[in-house]
């Protein structure tokens, strides 16, 4: 007699889990971000000098560790596009003819201009000796490492201080220049 061979049988069951392999080895740690910001504030009264004086300012917040701030502004630590944004609110010496504020950033002491440099509008009859003008800019620049980054004074060509006041006639006590920057790339 032949036997015939009987067909496969079913598939069993899963057999138990093996012992859990060795944990990997851990990561490296993250690094700070790369990114740069700061913040300097002016509230006091002062005049900022003709000839591309400096505005001095008295109140600094925000800052990462990758860039460092002072009363004259900031020093870079990163390498990077940066955009700023300032603010001037003050009062030009020669108010006859009228004269606009213009306020712009300054690199290692070297206004940037004229991509960096902005004015106020000018008043269409002569200021008052209590006339005070506004003026903003705001942009991006190309910073490199250890360079400084000020707000400095050109109204009247360089020529004319600006008195920057603290409670301007009728009006309360508030910021009167500001200076930011952050780094984008």
């Amino acid at each position: 007699m032949s036997g015939f061979a009987g067909g496969g049988g079913g598939t069993g069951p899963q057999g138990p889990a093996g012992p859990a392999g060795p944990t990997g080895p851990t990561g490296p740690t993250g690094g700070a971000g790369s990114f740069a910001h700061g913040a300097v504030y002016s509230t006091s009264t002062a005049t900022v000098a003709a000839g591309g004086g400096n505005v001095t300012f008295n109140i600094t917040s925000g800052s990462s560790s990758a860039i460092t701030q002072s009363a004259a502004g900031f020093t870079i630590v990163n390498t990077g596009i940066y955009e700023y944004r300032f603010q001037v609110r003050g009062t030009p010496e020669i108010l006859t003819p009228p004269n606009p504020l213009i306020f712009g950033l300054s690199v290692n002491g070297t206004l940037q201009q004229p991509q960096a440099l902005y004015a106020s509008d000018t008043q269409t009859s002569s200021l008052s000796a209590t006339g005070t003008e506004a003026v903003t800019g705001f942009g991006l620049i190309s910073l490199t490492s250890g360079q400084t980054v000020a707000l400095t004074n050109d109204t009247n060509s360089g020529s004319d201080t600006v008195t920057l006041t603290s409670a301007p006639l009728g009006g309360p006590a508030a910021v009167n220049a500001a200076l930011m920057l952050t780094q984008i790339a």
